[in-house]
């Protein structure tokens, strides 16, 4: 099928990350990639192609014919990561150099938070800053019917020589009006991520938590699909799909408890809590004895907590707004009601000693964790 428009989730370079740890980050399909995709195709876009570089790496050549197989104008988007920038940068400049005409456009948390970075390297046109649906639509829409795209919001551009960041875009506020996952353009790959089964249910969180790069794209608003996209997403997951673990990738799934109940409910009136588990996050302070023992009830399995650290001190310096007492007996509750739990630690806090550290680690060890992730 011809096409405009080719979409890349860069790789991340082995000379830069342990291989246990992408492994782990090799989890998911490109879940942003996949929204962009179902969003252009609402608005009538069709053939969009995605390259996940990341389960199959792009030689020279693939990228060469992939590139002269578009059709003009040619646009070819990244979604970047920290970890996988330096790979999206390489790709620009070797797209340039097959054809100079080629659009390049980055989006993503990282162009996100350091936009300047990402158009001084060579071969980026544009960044997409924050939440890249609608800006991404329009940006298309511009390029394909050859109109000026500069005034577009929510873009940062190079203009004589220097950058200029436009307005910023407004947030989403029906996360509905989003087309569904297109878990489709993936399935052939199924076998190739080791989590096919991801929802989104939720975007965003209300807190503020310095280290926390979910309040660049969000700030601090909290949207969520209704109950009954979600529920449709998990049952195509494990009815089409045969997948038997559900993980939800949302920040903080139990903001809004009664919604929480109004999910595992539906779940379970589906029966879905019968075919397979479930998985998510919360902050501790949020994990009450009532929404542990309804996601029991729903058969979730893990629930994942940030400590981030076992220091009081460092907890207040990160804003986190609620303490490692708040996480310690929000673990303890967990496992009272038979849930697994998982945690995630930062090393390298502000001011953070070799002793805080130590104290950190002696902490959680006296826990009994199904996984703890170390930053």
């Amino acid at each position: 099928m011809s096409s405009n428009i080719l979409l890349i989730n860069p790789e991340i370079s082995n000379s830069s990350q342990n291989q246990k740890i992408k492994a782990v980050t090799y989890a998911a399909f490109p879940s942003s990639l996949a929204v962009l995709v179902s969003c252009l195709e609402k608005e009538g876009i069709t053939g969009v192609q995605v390259e996940d570089d990341q389960i199959k790496p792009i030689s020279d050549h693939d990228l060469e014919q992939c590139v002269n197989q578009l059709n003009a104008p040619k646009i070819i988007g990244m979604s970047v990561l920290t970890l996988n920038s330096g790979r999206a940068y390489e790709l620009a400049e070797k797209i340039k150099q097959i054809d100079p005409e080629t659009t390049v456009v980055l989006g993503g948390i990282h162009p996100t938070v350091v936009p300047e970075e990402c158009l001084r390297k060579k071969g980026v046109d544009v960044v997409v800053r924050g939440e890249g649906e609608l800006t991404f639509i329009e940006f298309v829409q511009k390029v394909l019917g050859n109109e000026d795209y500069t005034g577009i919001k929510g873009i940062s551009y190079i203009k004589n020589a220097e950058p200029v960041h436009n307005p910023d875009r407004e947030l989403i506020v029906d996360l509905d009006e989003i087309p569904p996952m297109p878990y489709h353009l993936f399935e052939k790959d199924l076998e190739k991520y080791s989590s096919f089964a991801t929802v989104v249910g939720t975007r965003g969180c209300p807190y503020q938590c310095t280290f926390c790069s979910s309040r660049s794209i969000s700030g601090k608003r909290y949207r969520y699909h209704s109950v009954e996209r979600i529920v449709s997403e998990c049952e195509i997951l494990i009815r089409k799909y045969k997948q038997t673990a559900i993980h939800f990738l949302d920040d903080n799934m139990a903001v809004k408890k009664k919604r929480f109940f109004q999910m595992c409910d539906a779940i379970i009136e589906k029966g879905l809590h019968k075919e397979a588990f479930f998985h998510g996050s919360m902050r501790g302070d949020n994990a009450t004895t009532e929404v542990l023992q309804k996601a029991k009830q729903a058969n979730f399995k893990i629930i994942y907590y940030g400590m981030e650290t076992g220091i009081e001190r460092l907890m207040k310096i990160v804003d986190k707004g609620e303490t490692v007492q708040d996480v310690v007996d929000a673990i303890k509750r967990g496992h009272d009601v038979g849930l697994e739990i998982g945690t995630t630690i930062i090393f390298g806090l502000p001011t953070e000693t070799r002793k805080d550290r130590y104290d950190t680690m002696k902490l959680i060890r006296k826990r009994s964790f199904l996984s703890v992730r170390y930053y």
